[in-house]
């Protein structure tokens, strides 16, 4: 939320509210200082008067944060004075707009104004704002005696202006680049993190079916089984690529993905369709869910399509608040004898895959091969 700042305006009864630079923008750098500090010094010196400010304004207090170093000068860098006490810059920064006051003396509206006490009689001054138009204050000259201040003049305080405000805005646009380049790098991090993982539950799956004992799969069926879980996590990577790494994952385009590469590559067309409600995932809920079907499909593939002429399979998803239901069948033949004909070590993986993602689930025989996995989805 925007700081506000309760200014006095002459002529209004009521004070008049105005946002003012919040906490989130940039400090100010000694370059820029340096640079208004040049400002402030040729404004004085050009329009031969005592006094070039650049005020800043604060919640409750407006400060002096940039001074002329000429010895005229009687206002003290940092010093602060109290909004709604009367003083011009008040007016300047409550209406938006430049402030002339030929002299205060002669003017019923500022002739009790504090800064007559300095013997600051005639004022000019503008707002300054950020990029956004939150106020950062003003830039502003006084003179201890009656003075009109000519249009040329005016003009030069208007330019004098805009060099601060471009000021602002180029500090804003650094700090937005500055901001980037460490989300980015943080995301960076990220993915190095994530492919790191990724690649290491790949190398222990490969690492798993090399080793156990007694498993039956040939050399070209485990060139498939690694491949397709190589292209689990590339879908991962890519739909990740598209959201701009975002947490939140579509489960239901993922699902179609990994089902409809896999199928593929059989040799015989295999229909598919899934139906059902959406619901969306982070990537490490994806993964286990993408292998889950992996080992399913190529299951399906494998041992229950060998006598059917129209293979299909259908996953049906519903979804009860934060619980979802996902239900996976395929249209065997009778190669199914009334158990599913996965191998050993295929029955351990999705055992181990369940686990993972703390479900619970339920398999059989029903026209087919019939399979239910229920998951809690974090919340949105």
């Amino acid at each position: 939320m925007d700081n506000l700042a309760s200014v006095k305006v002459a002529g209004r009864e009521n004070p008049a509210t105005i946002p003012i630079s919040s906490s989130k923008k940039p400090t100010i750098t000694e370059e820029i200082l340096t640079h208004w500090q040049e400002i402030v010094d040729l404004a004085a010196q050009i329009l031969d008067i005592p006094a070039g400010l650049i005020m800043r304004l604060h919640q409750d207090e407006i400060e002096v944060f940039v001074k002329s170093s000429n010895q005229a000068n009687p206002y003290e860098l940092n010093e602060r004075a109290r909004l709604q006490s009367g003083i011009y810059c008040e007016t300047v920064v409550g209406k938006r707009q430049a402030l002339i006051v030929p002299n205060a003396l002669k003017d019923p509206d500022w002739d009790h104004n504090p800064d007559i006490d300095l013997n600051m009689l005639s004022y000019l001054g503008i707002p300054i704002s950020w990029p956004d138009g939150e106020i950062f204050g003003t830039l502003c000259v006084l003179d201890s005696k009656e003075n009109t201040f000519t249009p040329d003049q005016r003009k030069l305080i208007e330019k004098f202006g805009r060099l601060v405000e471009r000021d602002l805005a180029l500090l804003s646009r650094s700090e937005t680049a500055l901001q980037q380049l460490a989300e980015s790098e943080l995301k960076l991090r990220e993915t190095r993190h994530r492919i790191r993982n990724h690649f290491n539950l790949l190398v222990n799956f490969i690492d798993f079916y090399s080793t156990a004992e007694n498993q039956s799969l040939s050399l070209d069926e485990l060139s498939a089984k690694i491949r397709n879980r190589v292209y689990t996590l590339l879908e991962v990577h890519e739909m990740l690529s598209h959201t701009g790494g975002e947490a939140g994952l579509s489960g239901g385009s993922y699902i179609d993905r990994i089902v409809e590469a896999i199928t593929r590559e059989s040799t015989a067309p295999i229909a598919y369709r899934r139906s059902g409600a959406e619901f969306v995932m982070n990537e490490d809920e994806l993964i286990p869910l993408g292998m889950l079907l992996n080992e399913l499909v190529s299951n399906s593939i494998k041992y229950g399509f060998t006598d059917q002429a129209s293979p299909m399979i259908s996953i049906d998803i519903s979804r009860k608040e934060q619980e979802l239901t996902l239900i996976y069948r395929d249209n065997g033949g009778s190669t199914y004898d009334g158990t599913p004909q996965g191998t050993g070590l295929g029955s351990m993986i999705i055992e181990a895959l369940i686990s993972q993602m703390q479900g619970e689930s339920t398999e059989r025989i029903e026209n087919g091969y019939y399979f239910s996995i229920r998951l809690a989805l974090r919340e949105e």
